[in-house]
């Protein structure tokens, strides 16, 4: 028992190292700029950057009873490839999801980077069911504004990563 315990902790920890080395290798083939482009149509297109609408929901952790509509929220941080975000006080409101699960490869990853600008408020517009305030989630307006100047570039500190990365495998 023990040793089937064993194998079966590896490889849960070797599934976690080949899920992060995906995400960091799928950043060096996927320019999030302008896979934008493909995916949505920019809300203004001005010559320094475009502003993309992104419809999302903030899933969070326990009540959503706090959050009023057109409430602007924050970036809290990106933890596990999750944008966290927070209220004007600080609260934590819980993560940022996309009904389009290609936006994960995208939106993210530009954040990560750094290489964009949000603004985040709570939807006018939420689902019927979710009327109650009781619900995990509320329905959110993303714009997200991407300099035009970042387009095509790759940090170089994704290499780093997946070497990193690697090395910490090979010498667990």
């Amino acid at each position: 028992m023990q040793r089937w315990a064993g194998m079966h902790r590896q490889a849960q920890i070797r599934l976690r190292f080949q899920a992060e080395l995906a995400y960091l290798l799928a950043q060096q083939f996927i320019d999030g700029a302008e896979s934008m482009e493909e995916l949505l149509t920019p809300v203004d297109a001005g010559k320094d950057a475009e502003t993309y609408y992104i419809p999302a929901m903030l899933e969070a952790g326990g009540t959503t009873v706090g959050l009023r509509t057109g409430m602007i929220l924050y970036p809290a941080g990106v933890r596990a490839h999750r944008l966290y975000l927070k209220t004007r006080t600080g609260k934590e409101a819980g993560y940022l999801s996309f009904r389009d699960d290609r936006l994960y490869h995208i939106v993210i990853p530009l954040l990560e980077q750094k290489r964009a600008q949000v603004k985040i408020e709570v939807s006018r517009k939420q689902d019927r069911k979710n009327t109650s305030g009781k619900s995990k989630y509320k329905n959110i307006d993303f714009w997200m504004r991407i300099p035009r100047e970042t387009t095509g570039t790759f940090p170089e500190s994704i290499d780093l990563k997946i070497e990193n990365l690697l090395k910490q495998y090979e010498s667990r």
